[in-house]
């Protein structure tokens, strides 16, 4: 399961993954950009495509929703 946890900065977050009871950090941050958030991949830019290629999102949260659906978590 994917899980959002507050990032450095108030408006950036990384998403973590529950592996075997503990919260493991992955490459994917939602960022705000202009009124809205976006999903990115700290490791590989053709990754980062497919994030952003699933738009903007109103809320952190939805976008770690559209990323499980992606990744099929």
């Amino acid at each position: 399961m994917l899980y959002i946890a507050r990032g450095i900065e108030d408006d950036h977050y990384w998403v973590v993954q529950e592996l075997d009871g503990a919260l493991v950090e992955t490459p994917w941050r939602v960022e705000r950009e202009a009124g809205s958030y976006r999903l990115s991949h700290a490791d590989d830019s053709r990754e980062t495509v497919r994030g952003l290629a699933l738009g903007e999102f109103a809320t952190p949260e939805s976008a770690v929703e559209a990323l499980r659906s992606l990744l099929q978590l």
